[in-house]
């Protein structure tokens, strides 16, 4: 199985806009420069915010900003990453069991950076619903996390989906469970007949 790098680019930059930068792929001169010139011209987007990190989107990347800090807590400078989506997805490659699921990444200004989207369901609702989503007889179930770099992480699975991961190892345990229970039976029966 193929995997790719969740971090495709990365760009640090001192107080004076000054930078070095590291790819994963590589890219002709015309490219890099592109990319560099996209780069500088976010960082100077994040620097203008009030934020503690900043996402934009751009084809197959997502895009981050954030500040780096010495052990003082005083800025050292500015760094800059390119994430890629389709990696990211595949961190929620093990939720295909249920064969119906969602997710979404938010940052922390509630704008939706990246996911499946929530079909029908507005996040601002997952929080008054304590877990459980009910719609006629269909319940579907959600965990929000808070994560690094100020995203937020919202994932839904239908609640009947849940249980058939799970009972093909509760059936062994059961009959793991009923056998040796029968063969105590049958010990006890044969100990107490031999007496």
């Amino acid at each position: 199985e193929e995997t790719y790098p969740v971090v495709s680019e990365i760009y640090v930059f001192n107080k004076k806009q000054r930078f070095a930068w590291s790819s994963f792929y590589p890219a002709t001169m015309a490219v890099q420069q592109a990319r560099e010139k996209e780069m500088i011209r976010m960082m100077e987007e994040y620097q203008r915010q009030d934020q503690t990190f900043y996402y934009q989107q751009s084809g197959n990347l997502l895009e981050l900003c954030f500040t780096l800090y010495d052990e003082n807590m005083d800025i050292l400078g500015y760094c800059a990453a390119a994430l890629e989506k389709e990696s990211i997805s595949n961190i929620f490659e093990p939720l295909k069991k249920y064969e119906s699921y969602y997710w979404v990444l938010q940052d922390g200004g509630g704008r939706e950076v990246g996911g499946s989207g929530l079909p029908g369901i507005k996040v601002s609702q997952l929080a008054e619903r304590r877990g459980i989503l009910t719609e006629g007889k269909k319940r579907d179930l959600y965990q929000t996390n808070t994560g690094s770099f100020g995203l937020i992480v919202y994932m839904v699975i239908p609640e009947e989906k849940l249980y058939i991961t799970i009972k093909p190892m509760f059936m062994l345990a059961w009959s793991v469970f009923l056998f040796t229970f029968l063969v105590l039976i049958l010990a006890i029966l044969y100990v107490s007949f031999k007496m």
